[in-house]
């Protein structure tokens, strides 16, 4: 029973992930959909999430700005809100669930999205990466 709850509520936590990054990149036409765009490698964009959420999880934010370093964030900026967030969830446990989606920002560039659930000790984090084509991030989100 406690597992089905933990399915249950991990589905409905990427069906609002999906709501809100629909709401958030979308212009007045902009379509967010389920699946990587044909140009994304589903293999290559998981290692490059999973690589990016252990750098952040280990607190090392001077390598996660670098790889975020379009984002126009700097290690202070991720620490600044990664702490607390780490000190609450606790340990690292495993990765859980993840799915893709793909869509259009406002100025028209193609995007892919890795939605990847991170099990800590505490709980579960949910973190929502997009890449440009040219594998450069575009988003990084945690929640």
């Amino acid at each position: 029973m406690k597992k089905r709850l933990g399915v249950l509520v991990t589905m409905a936590a990427l069906a609002c992930a999906l709501c809100l990054i629909g709401c958030s990149s979308s212009g007045s036409g902009s379509d967010v959909q389920e699946g990587l765009p044909d140009w994304a490698n589903e293999t290559q964009l998981t290692e490059q999430t999973r690589e990016l959420i252990d750098l952040y999880t280990a607190r090392d934010f001077d390598a996660v700005a670098e790889k975020c370093e379009p984002l126009g964030l700097s290690a202070e900026d991720f620490a600044q809100n990664g702490d607390p967030i780490l000190d609450q969830l606790g340990a690292f446990k495993d990765f859980g669930d993840v799915a893709y989606l793909n869509g259009k920002a406002k100025d028209g560039t193609p995007y892919a999205t890795v939605v990847q659930i991170a099990n800590y000790e505490n709980g579960p984090a949910q973190y929502t990466i997009s890449f440009n084509e040219d594998d450069s991030i575009s988003g990084f989100y945690i929640k």
